[in-house]
């Protein structure tokens, strides 16, 4: 009759015991963090937890396929299989558990494209697929998945535009997309974001003028901006200054800007931290003086 067992935080290692993932009244198995957990998570004839609502397995050494047995709890709130070692793509399944809230797949080897079933988990908050192997490009059909607040997909090989229908998700806050082979540009939609508070999008391969400041200044609760590493072009827009009065971070280092900074930067009174080194390659084009805000210039 057990129904939660929670071991995080120990130092636990070795495998665990076939029957843990056997058990008709478990609704909490949590063997999260500080362990050093080891092997395979057992099939689905060994599998069976018909009551369970909330999994973490992260940050173990587990190895193998991510168990199919999953796709039968159909309880399941929260998955967080992340930083381990299961070697696997993002499993089409996944939309059978139709109460998922949160998934983090994260730091482990899974490859192949994301699949399009995903939007059919219509009450999903939170989607971590981050430092993996994925290809393959970004699903327009991202946009029907309104719930959606979380989305991390950095660290991968994604190739492709970012879909304008990312900016009917008016409830997303975290959107982080670095690291990966993405093209083109930042859509406008994504002014559309009201309740974008983090948004990172460096070391890809954005390229062309920057319009798309303009409209995350309608993101008004925008804490930080991430555009390092692309290719960008032009001078920094005056109405960069009317970016959200919650803007606390600004990196837009090794891109090819020029120009002066706007002085309308002063409007940013939270303003932080401003990273514009590397711009137009060898040569330092940024000049011009800040007004003493509290912004640092890095």
């Amino acid at each position: 009759m057990l129904q939660i067992l929670v071991l995080q935080d120990n130092h636990l290692t070795g495998t665990v015991p076939p029957d843990t993932f056997n058990k008709s009244a478990l609704q909490v198995l949590s063997l999260v963090s500080n362990n050093n957990l080891t092997g395979t998570i057992p099939g689905n004839g060994s599998f069976s937890l018909p009551m369970l609502q909330f999994l973490s397995l992260s940050w173990n050494n587990f190895v193998g396929r991510i168990p199919v047995g999953l796709s039968a709890c159909q309880f399941l709130q929260i998955i967080s299989l992340s930083e381990n070692a299961f070697t696997d793509v993002v499993p089409t399944w996944l939309d059978k558990l139709s109460n998922l809230r949160s998934l983090a797949l994260g730091g482990n080897n899974i490859f192949g494209s994301i699949p399009i079933q995903l939007i059919n988990i219509t009450g999903l908050q939170e989607l971590d697929l981050s430092n993996n192997k994925l290809e393959g490009q970004i699903l327009p059909e991202f946009g029907k998945m309104k719930q959606l607040q979380y989305l991390e997909l950095s660290d991968n090989e994604l190739t492709g535009l970012v879909p304008a229908s990312i900016g009917n998700l008016s409830d997303l806050s975290f959107l982080m997309l670095d690291t990966n082979m993405l093209n083109g540009s930042i859509p406008l939609a994504f002014g559309n974001l009201g309740s974008l508070q983090r948004l990172s999008f460096g070391w890809n391969h954005f390229e062309g003028g920057l319009e798309f400041l303009g409209a995350l200044s309608n993101c008004r609760q925008l804490s930080y901006l991430n555009m390092e590493s692309n290719s960008y072009s032009g001078s920094l827009p005056d109405y960069i200054g009317n970016l959200s009065k919650l803007l606390v971070t600004f990196i837009a280092g090794e891109n090819n800007l020029i120009g002066g900074l706007p002085a309308s930067v002063s409007n940013s009174t939270t303003l932080q931290a401003i990273h514009l080194t590397g711009n137009q390659h060898v040569h330092w084009l940024i000049s011009g003086l800040i007004s003493p805000t509290g912004a640092g210039l890095l």
